[in-house]
C-alpha cells in the first residue's frame, strides 16, 4: 500500500515553473529527487501580469471522495493544477488537470485536512482543498474525483487585501495565516469569519499545524515564534509558548518529534535549527 502521509512533508515546488521545466519535485527518502516535467499550460500563460514571471506556490496533498491520491499545487495566473498519484508507485499517472477558474490574482498558499492531519486518519478528515491568493480571497473546493468537473467550489471569502501566506483544515475551519500578523479561522463549508487570532507584530512568514492536536505554530518578522492553542470546541485562544530569536528573520516553522509535541524554527541566512518545547 502506497502511503501518502510519508511524503507529507518532503514534496516542494520549484518556484520558477517555466514551458519545459520542472514543476514539482518529490525527494524520496534517499534524497533522489523524482521530478515531474511538463509543459506549462499555455491557457493561463496569458493571466500572468506584465513583467511577471512565471511560477508555482502553494501545493498540498489530498485524496479525493473516491480514494484518489492527487498533488495541487497553484500558480502566478491564479489557476490550480491536480496531478493524480498511483498508489502502486507514487508516481504520477496523468497530465495537469485544471480546477475551475476563480482566482484572478497569484496563489499563495494551497492547503488540505488530509496535509493538516499529515495522512493520520480521524472522522474529520474529508476532501476539501483550499486555495489563497495574492489579493487575499480565499476558495473551499471538494474533490470528488480527478478529472473533468471532478472540483466543485464549496465557498469563498472575498478578498481581504491581506494574503494568506498558509493555510491549513482543522475540523470544520480553515485556519488563515495572514501578511499583517494575524491568524484567521473560517467556516469550511460557508466562509464565515469565526474567528481572528492577532498573533504578531510584523509580517507571518510561517504556519505549521500539529496533525492531532488542535493547536498551530507562527513565526513573523517580529523575530518570535508563536504556539497557539485553536478556539475550536468551546477551547478559547492560548499562547501555549512565545519565543524571541533576537537579530533573526524567521522563515520556517515545524511541529517534529515522536508525539509532534517539539517545534523546529530556522531562519534567513544561519544554518541553526531551533528546537522548543510547549505545555499543552
Amino acid at each position: 500500500m502506497f502511503r501518502l502521509g510519508s511524503i507529507v512533508q518532503v514534496f516542494r515546488i520549484n518556484p520558477n515553473m517555466r514551458s519545459n521545466t520542472s514543476g514539482l519535485q518529490m525527494p524520496t527518502a534517499g534524497l533522489r529527487v523524482s521530478r515531474f516535467r511538463g509543459g506549462k499550460p499555455s491557457r493561463c500563460g496569458s493571466q500572468v501580469a506584465r513583467n511577471t514571471a512565471y511560477f508555482a506556490r502553494g501545493v498540498a496533498i489530498n485524496v479525493a471522495n473516491d480514494g484518489t491520491p492527487h498533488i495541487c499545487f497553484g500558480t502566478s495566473a491564479g489557476a490550480v493544477f491536480a496531478l493524480e498519484l498511483s498508489e502502486a508507485d507514487g508516481k504520477f499517472k496523468s497530465a495537469l488537470v485544471p480546477l475551475p477558474k476563480h482566482h484572478k490574482t497569484a496563489i499563495t498558499a494551497v492547503g488540505s485536512a488530509y496535509q493538516s492531519r499529515q495522512g493520520k486518519w480521524t472522522e474529520d478528515l474529508g476532501c476539501h482543498l483550499v486555495t489563497c491568493d495574492e489579493a487575499g480571497g480565499i476558495a473551499v473546493w471538494l474533490a470528488e474525483r480527478i478529472g473533468k468537473q471532478g472540483f466543485s467550489l464549496v465557498t469563498a471569502v472575498p478578498p481581504t487585501g491581506q494574503p494568506a501566506v498558509s493555510v491549513a483544515v482543522r475540523r470544520d475551519l480553515v485556519v488563515a495565516a495572514r501578511l499583517d500578523g494575524a491568524v484567521q479561522l473560517y467556516g469550511l463549508r460557508d466562509g464565515k469569519l469565526r474567528a481572528d487570532l492577532g498573533a504578531h507584530s510584523r509580517f507571518i512568514s510561517a504556519m505549521d499545524i500539529h496533525p492531532t492536536k488542535d493547536i498551530i505554530a507562527t513565526v513573523s518578522e517580529d523575530c518570535s515564534l508563536g504556539v497557539w492553542g485553536l478556539p475550536i470546541g468551546g477551547a478559547k485562544a492560548e499562547c501555549l509558548l512565545s519565543v524571541c530569536w533576537m537579530h533573526a528573520m524567521l522563515t520556517g516553522v515545524a511541529f517534529c518529534g515522536a508525539n509532534s509535541d517539539d517545534v523546529a524554527v530556522v531562519a534567513y541566512d544561519t544554518d541553526e535549527v531551533h528546537l522548543y518545547k510547549y505545555k499543552a
